[in-house]
């Protein structure tokens, strides 16, 4: 092989490689004795850790205040100095709930009940400190009256609004009622309010019963998720931290935003459906470790830890655990700490350790120069060879140089320039046979008085075996009237040049067998027994004959295995397809036509005849056009012009198919006696 190197660069490139590998590898194996992986795995658990315990801690601290004032409430009623009694008992506790909301700035309500369903809350308006009361008395059953409360605890009239409310039904009341002495914890859930938007909250409420077990009433104390999200918010534990509570359904109980709300439209909704892109993927995360943590087969050295990619491209290290306290709610605790926040000193270290590769592979790089010279110059001889190639120069030559692999690249895309070569000379044959083939269809159908003639032809590829042709306008068919119209259409197997060199023959054996008369039968036996010596076998060709009368009154016609013409009369809105016909041309030598002959309608009556690949074509899911289709094109277009009609057709295939490249050869001619009414 001419230009063949010494030494494979197969060899060359690898060893260059090699070596500058392994220097790399020395000076990082040097770095990692300082123990960057455990460095970094410790120190990414040792913060996420901390951030949970300290929000764990912030989070238990403030529902430890509902929980006592609580129990406070619960003495107080139980002691009789907070009764419970009506409606008057019921309003009197509004000053006592007002100074527990303004001494405790997360409370969000404080929740009084008698047994008698007098009922009334405190909760916070905005946040200028103003209070407003909300009471439900028995009298006025099924609606709650909402009243702004002075600084003294006294209600302003008027009331500021009143909305539907069944104190029975509310989540408050249901779970005390469920619950043991001690209290428990509501879901959480939206609170009932004249506002547009309410606030959604959690609360603790207890039951309190005298020593015989008589039901004095239900106190409640509440938070809201803001006011609990405002104290979650000044928990600075990185700086790109976020954290939130989710609730055992996965809705959103706290966030470090105030601003995310865990509804929409009135209605609680899962955390991660929220808008907020990054809580959404935080809280489908949690869902996914705490399915891990739940499948003891799923546990792995940290199960309440995860890592994930944030809709923002970075990466975040996230852990999961439950508030983990008796008396509190089963909400999980998640937090959410990207990498730059925790590991950006070892990214320090990691960029002076970069450096000092960067000098390793500058020295490297006068080694490579060397080795970038040899394999460039056979490239750049390459590229020259391809722009002559690119210009038109199909003479041009690959000359081997450079490398064994070069050289066997200069052979292999020498080969491919001839085989590109031949390929452009057979399209330029291709090309001719088109322009031959498209010639030999006739460029204008007769028009006799009486009938509207159109043919189309739409080809798979460059050439194919469809045919039409009108070989004669005169009386040479014996049966056929002065005048009648003669139509040949046939269909060849397969497509491409094969099919046309057998359409060509078969076009010049019909046309020569029509220079002399004979019924259309014994027109067909003829030209199949040229057809059965001239083609190979496994090759034939169907053929569809009609001698359509002058005044369009009727048609004789035979077939060799081509599908009957369509027949169809606009008047009466009926289809009708004639039976009959042999097997195709180029089979059986001694096979023999018959000849029919089939009526018209009348005026405005349509003659369709058409190739296979109409009706076969299918669409992307394999479904086929089919003849209902074809003859919805035709009902569809019936008043139109015979040419409209094929076009028509044609354009239904190729809409059906979705493109108008066929897979099959299209042919269709459409034969319509005029109408003086509508073609005046």
């Amino acid at each position: 092989m001419n230009g063949r190197s010494a030494i494979s660069s197969a060899i060359l490139i690898p060893g260059a490689i090699l070596v500058l590998v392994i220097g790399v590898f020395v000076l990082l194996s040097g770095l990692g004795s300082l123990g960057f992986r455990g460095l970094t795995e410790r120190q990414v658990e040792q913060v996420t850790r901390q951030a949970t315990e300290r929000m764990r801690l912030a989070v238990l601290d403030v529902l430890d205040i509902p929980r006592e004032l609580a129990d406070l409430n619960a003495r107080e009623v139980r002691s009789g100095r907070r009764p419970l009694t009506d409606a008057a008992s019921i309003e009197a506790t509004i000053p006592y709930a007002t100074d527990q909301m303004r001494a405790f700035p997360v409370l969000g309500a404080v929740i009084f009940s008698a047994p008698s369903d007098d009922m009334m809350w405190v909760e916070r308006v905005g946040g200028d400190g103003a209070i407003k009361a909300a009471i439900h008395r028995r009298e006025d059953a099924g609606t709650c009256t909402e009243y702004l409360v002075s600084s003294d605890g006294r209600l302003e009239e008027p009331p500021l609004k009143a909305f539907p409310y069944v104190p029975s039904t509310r989540p408050y009341h249901v779970t005390a009622m469920n619950a043991g002495p001690a209290g428990d914890w509501t879901p959480l859930y939206l609170w009932a309010s004249a506002d547009a938007v309410p606030a959604a909250g959690v609360g603790f409420v207890r039951r309190v019963r005298s020593d015989d077990g008589t039901p004095l009433g239900i106190v409640g104390v509440e938070c809201t998720v803001r006011g609990l999200s405002e104290t979650l918010g000044r928990i600075k534990v990185t700086p790109n931290a976020r954290m939130m509570v989710l609730d055992e359904l996965g809705q959103l109980v706290v966030a470090d935003d105030p601003r995310l709300v865990g509804a929409v439209e009135g209605r609680l909704v899962k955390a991660a459906t929220l808008d907020d892109p990054l809580i959404a993927r935080m809280a489908t995360e949690a869902t996914r470790l705490r399915t891990r943590v739940e499948d003891p087969t799923e546990i792995g050295p940290h199960p309440t830890l995860a890592r994930f990619e944030g809709p923002e491209g970075r990466w975040w290290e996230l852990e999961v655990e439950q508030l983990g306290a008796d008396w509190a709610p089963p909400w999980r605790l998640v937090v959410a700490i990207p990498d730059g926040d925790i590991l950006a000193g070892v990214w320090r270290l990691e960029r002076r350790v970069a450096f000092a590769g960067i000098v390793v592979l500058l020295l490297a790089a006068l080694a490579g120069m060397l080795l970038a010279r040899r394999i460039v110059r056979p490239i750049l001889a390459l590229r020259r060879t391809s722009a002559r190639i690119a210009a038109g120069d199909l003479e041009a030559r690959f000359e081997p140089s450079g490398g064994r692999e070069f050289a066997e690249l200069s052979q292999d895309l020498q080969r491919m320039t001839e085989e590109i070569r031949q390929k452009l000379e057979m399209q330029g044959a291709l090309a001719v046979a088109m322009e031959v083939q498209q010639h030999l269809l006739p460029t204008t159908p007769p028009a006799p008085g009486e009938l509207d003639i159109a043919a189309l032809s739409v080809y798979s590829d460059e050439t194919g075996g469809d045919y039409y042709d009108f070989p004669i306008e005169q009386d040479a068919v014996a049966e056929g009237p002065d005048g009648s119209v003669l139509v040949a259409i046939g269909d060849v197997t397969g497509h491409g040049i094969g099919a046309a060199l057998i359409m060509a023959t078969a076009r010049a054996a019909i046309r020569t067998r029509f220079q002399t008369s004979g019924h259309l039968g014994e027109v067909l036996n003829d030209v199949n027994r040229v057809l059965v010596r001239d083609i190979p076998g496994g090759r034939f060709m169907t053929l569809l004959a009609l001698l359509v009368d002058h005044d369009g009154t009727g048609f004789g016609w035979a077939s060799a295995g081509h599908d009957p013409p369509l027949i169809y009369d606009p008047r009466t809105d009926e289809f009708r397809e004639p039976e009959g016909g042999g097997v195709p041309l180029g089979i059986v030598e001694e096979e023999t036509f018959d000849v029919y002959r089939e009526t018209l309608p009348g005026p405005g009556a349509i003659l369709v005849a058409a190739t296979d690949g109409v009706w076969e074509t299918v669409d992307a899911e394999g479904t086929f056009f089919g003849k209902d289709r074809l003859r919805d094109v035709v009902r569809a277009n019936a008043g139109a012009s015979a040419d409209a009609i094929a076009r028509a057709i044609v354009q239904a295939t190729h809409d059906f198919r979705g493109h108008d490249h066929p897979s099959d050869d299209v042919t269709v001619v459409v034969v319509r006696h005029r109408n003086d009414a509508t073609d005046a």
